[in-house]
């Protein structure tokens, strides 16, 4: 059976935008990897990286940071929060822990404001090993969650620990 030139190009054209540019944190030395869908406004610094969706509905905050300023880190996210006009329901918090691709996390998600509306707020520690974790801030209205589904399901399978990649490029070339 013969795929169709066309069949293939179509398929191009649907996951292309999904997964368009990788960005490793921090820029030297990396520690972790994450893929925004080309039509989002990416800023990439030294420590993080910054997405935000083509109709500014969502936002994705990474950054670098050690296993002991976790604290630190979440009083600076509710300041940063503060300053972009976003009001957490303290009233809300629900602390969660979990696994994303083999990494793992834990965070804390809250229901809040900002001047669009309702938004959920999410901030997240990604362990990636050697005392280093990714710090995973994440606001955006249920309606935008919704239109950005699948794109933000690709950032979520995007995620990824350089130091595990690694491991499993050389387990994969030893068992060769």
């Amino acid at each position: 059976m013969k795929t169709s030139p066309v069949i293939l190009g179509l398929l191009g054209a649907l996951l292309l935008p999904l997964f368009a540019t990788e960005y490793q944190i921090p820029k030297t030395s990396p520690l972790f990897a994450i893929t925004f869908p080309e039509d989002w406004t990416v800023t990439h610094a030294p420590e993080s990286v910054d997405g935000v969706s083509g109709d500014e509905g969502i936002q994705l905050y990474a950054q670098t940071d050690d296993s002991e300023t976790i604290e630190d880190s979440v009083d600076e996210t509710i300041e940063y929060l503060v300053t972009e006009g976003v009001k957490i329901k303290a009233d809300t918090e629900k602390k969660n822990e979990g696994e994303i691709n083999g990494m793992k996390v834990s965070g804390i998600n809250w229901d809040g404001t900002d001047e669009d509306g309702p938004c959920r707020i999410s901030l997240s520690f990604i362990d990636v090993g050697a005392d280093q974790v990714i710090t995973l801030l994440y606001w955006g209205s249920g309606a935008a969650e919704k239109k950005h589904a699948k794109a933000l399901e690709g950032i979520l399978q995007s995620m990824t620990a350089l130091k595990a990649r690694k491991k499993g490029k050389a387990k994969a070339a030893k068992e060769e």
